[in-house]
């Protein structure tokens, strides 16, 4: 009966099946899990990162403009960002190192020496409402930049990064960090993907554990030791077990494996719970008992 799931991603995953046949023959069970949860929780995570920055930054006006939600997503794909340690007790969701702090915010301002209320105005009524709102420039703000060129301006100073993640994660009501060059228009409540994905990863965590835990138990169990003389070519394995008989030592002989390569059937014979060679479909009756 075939099966897939999650050990079937964990060899896709591998690539050289080798490493984790050693660690099977090994019954390096607790590396065998950890590693290849690792490797899927990663992954998962990765994908709630991207759907919940997604729709984050989908709620926000002010954000969810071309350039701005470009740049962003942009940065969010970073595979980088989210990292679990090999011991699984510690995972990052966000780099702050990669997508910026609010020292980067700061660097992407034209701060001046005006008073807040007027570099807010400035904003709210030359730059902002004109571009996003439909409203009009009086005469006296005609020479102010548009509010596309303030934004390429910003993103030009933050080179690859999106440090405005903050005030999409958290809003810019009453933000500190928001009102550094004037009080911010429009005001938006955060969306808190970070905390999401946060309180998501653990679950992610667990549920792969759980999953290949359970995976690698039947694989042992049904004797699953892959040996490929062609790693690099795929190779669709059916998970199941054939009874053929006793050694003479009393040691269980089994069928375990059968590999589809070029069109012809292997098994990988089991005696004992060890692997022992590779037999063909023609050979598997010398076995029977």
């Amino acid at each position: 009966m075939s099966r897939a799931g999650p050990f079937r991603e964990i060899l896709e995953h591998i690539g050289n099946l080798s490493t984790f046949s050693n660690a099977m023959l090994g019954l390096n069970y607790d590396a065998a899990i950890k590693n290849n949860a690792r490797v899927l929780a990663e992954g998962r995570i990765r994908e709630s990162l991207i759907r919940e920055a997604e729709h984050a930054i989908s709620t926000i006006e002010e954000y969810n403009y071309g350039p701005l939600k470009e740049r962003f997503l942009t940065n969010i794909s970073d595979p980088r960002h989210v990292f679990i340690s090999s011991d699984l007790s510690y995972v990052q969701v966000l780099d702050v190192g990669i997508i910026g702090d609010d020292r980067d915010f700061v660097s992407g301002l034209y701060v001046s020496d005006a008073d807040p209320l007027d570099r807010s105005f400035v904003w709210k009524y030359g730059i902002y409402k004109p571009s996003r709102e439909g409203g009009t420039r009086s005469s006296r703000q005609e020479k102010l930049p548009t509010y596309e060129e303030v934004i390429e301006e910003r993103l030009t100073a933050w080179g690859d990064k999106a440090p405005y993640w903050m005030l999409i994660n958290d809003g810019n009501y009453g933000s500190v960090m928001a009102t550094k060059g004037g009080m911010p228009y429009p005001t938006f409540q955060g969306y808190n993907f970070v905390q999401r994905v946060r309180s998501e990863a653990k679950q992610i965590i667990q549920d792969t554990i759980d999953a290949v835990s359970r995976e690698i138990a039947l694989g042992v169990e049904a004797g699953i030791i892959v040996q490929l003389e062609q790693p690099q070519k795929p190779v669709r394995v059916e998970f199941g077990r054939i009874e053929l008989g006793m050694t003479e030592q009393g040691k269980c002989i089994q069928a375990a494996v059968k590999q589809y390569k070029t069109g012809e059937t292997y098994y990988q014979l089991v005696i004992g719970g060890r692997y022992a060679q590779t037999i063909s479909a023609a050979e598997l009756g010398e076995y029977r008992k």
